[in-house]
């Protein structure tokens, strides 16, 4: 709270804090929720140009006068509504002068409904008001406004509000002992002492969004003929139902912290089944079927629980590892995958079969073979010598892999002998040489080998060329195209 007498202040919310408004249900603590509202107000000073306003200070000073500037005017002469609850105790909120500004509403939005408790207002550099009320409203626009208290001289009671005058307010008691009160109009802040800085608290157990403080009149007998708040307290709790001890409030709304199995914003929902009374008819209508127990998690969102049929996630739509379904929301079945070769998780394929997930060097429906044909399952490693480190493609005695030197085939190169040497491609075990030479119609000396069938080509071709396959065994001869140039095209050689 904002509110000079802090012991005062801690007083007011720790009498609230006790009170019990639902003897049967739990409550957060009340907090002031000013300094998250939105406060506006129907007239502002400044607002149509800068504007002198005088008043009477405590002490000898006497009357002394100021400026009231609109928003771009110097700081300290802006006196805007949010200066009512920005914590600041030299800043203040002002009306105009004027006698049609001896109306003028402050009002504060709420960051959500809340169980209003208690409102403290602490007037500025002028005396408190002559006349005035308290309103609230549960909408954010609307015209819904009621009244639970006004205060003013007898005259103002009877001519705004038609309503008897009562020198001060009962006093305060628990809700158990206090019987139901109609609006009254209180005669206790009417004095014109103190002449600033004067508080104004009033009890207030109403459901609200919105609160007014509506300013009728002004003490006439006083210079400041103008209104000033410089600090607005609103002591309320969150709405949680009974089924919450602690909220968070921000800007953005409220949030109960819910016991018992509840949840949602302010404890509506029944979240586990078995809460200690059943709120069913806020509940979403439960999707979960047969695949598990509904609940809500915090937010009221659908959640399912204790799935069945080997199920599981958050809806109970999805199927624990090692197990799959072939078409969605079909039985889950075991992927049956080998352990050795897969982590155990499995997909459906295409086919609606099941297809395991295997890890590298593993292979077959159940990850059950090697990928390569010279390893051997369940180890699936191909049978190598590492301490040999000649290639046996590569080397003129494929027995002799293990010399410390290399001797190389004729179109091989490196330490190993695992390179075809510049201008040849394709090492093989079987070629006396290792490697056949590049055929790049003289483009360039530099190929390797195709492991993919390509498209069809097209060679040029002159009169010292001729096409035969791999083995020499035929020879194509070319046609010649419109220009007399010869070509060959083949699908097979």
């Amino acid at each position: 709270m904002f509110i000079n007498n802090a012991k005062e202040s801690r007083a007011v919310l720790d009498r609230l804090a006790s009170t019990t408004i639902d003897p049967g249900g739990l409550q957060p603590e009340p907090l002031d929720v000013a300094p998250f509202a939105v406060v506006t107000a129907n007239a502002t000073c400044g607002e149509d140009g800068a504007e002198e306003y005088c008043r009477d200070t405590p002490g000898k000073r006497g009357i002394v006068c100021d400026v009231c500037e609109g928003p771009d005017g110097l700081s300290s002469r802006r006196h805007p509504p949010a200066h009512a609850v920005d914590g600041d105790a030299n800043t203040w909120w002002q009306s105009p002068l004027g006698d049609q500004y001896s109306h003028v509403a402050l009002v504060a939005t709420l960051p959500d409904e809340m169980d209003l408790a208690h409102v403290i207002i602490k007037s500025g550099p002028s005396p408190r008001p002559l006349a005035w009320s308290l309103e609230v409203s549960s909408s954010l626009d609307g015209e819904d406004w009621r009244m639970i208290s006004a205060f003013g001289d007898k005259e103002h009671c009877r001519k705004l509000w038609d309503l008897r005058p009562e020198r001060r307010r009962r006093k305060a008691r628990g809700v158990k002992n206090r019987r139901a009160e109609k609006t009254t109009c209180s005669t206790q802040f009417t004095s014109p002492r103190p002449l600033e800085n004067g508080e104004m608290h009033v009890r207030a157990e109403a459901a609200a969004r919105r609160v007014r403080v509506a300013f009728r009149a002004t003490h006439a007998a006083t210079p400041a003929q103008y209104y000033t708040v410089r600090a607005l307290a609103i002591v309320a709790r969150c709405r949680c139902q009974g089924r919450a001890r602690h909220c968070d409030v921000d800007a953005a709304g409220t949030k109960c912290k819910c016991l018992h199995g509840f949840c949602g914003a302010h404890c509506e929902r029944c979240c586990t089944g078995n809460c200690p009374e059943t709120v069913q008819e806020s509940q979403p209508e439960c999707s979960c079927g047969e695949r598990g127990a509904c609940s809500y998690d915090d937010t009221g969102d659908i959640l399912c629980v204790n799935c069945t049929e080997n199920r599981a996630g958050p809806l109970c739509d999805r199927c624990l590892t090692g197990y799959y379904n072939a078409v969605p929301d079909g039985p889950c079945l075991p992927c049956d995958c080998d352990a050795e070769g897969s982590d155990g998780s499995c997909k459906p394929d295409r086919k609606h079969q099941k297809a395991c997930s295997c890890y590298p060097g593993f292979s077959g429906p159940r990850c059950d073979t090697c990928s390569d044909a010279g390893a051997v399952f369940p180890s699936c490693l191909v049978t190598t010598t590492p301490a040999c480190k000649c290639d046996p493609r590569g080397i003129v005695d494929p027995a002799r892999v293990c010399d410390e030197v290399c001797e190389c085939k004729e179109n091989v190169v490196g330490e190993r002998c695992d390179a075809c040497a510049p201008g040849h491609f394709g090492l093989q075990a079987e070629l006396p040489e290792g490697c056949r030479p590049c055929y790049c119609s003289h483009v360039t000396d530099s190929c390797i080998e195709e492991t993919l069938p390509g498209d069809n080509m097209v060679f040029p071709l002159g009169e010292a060329w001729l096409v035969s396959d791999a083995a020499a065994n035929e020879t194509l001869e070319p046609s010649v195209d419109e220009s007399g140039k010869p070509y060959l095209i083949s699908y097979e050689v």
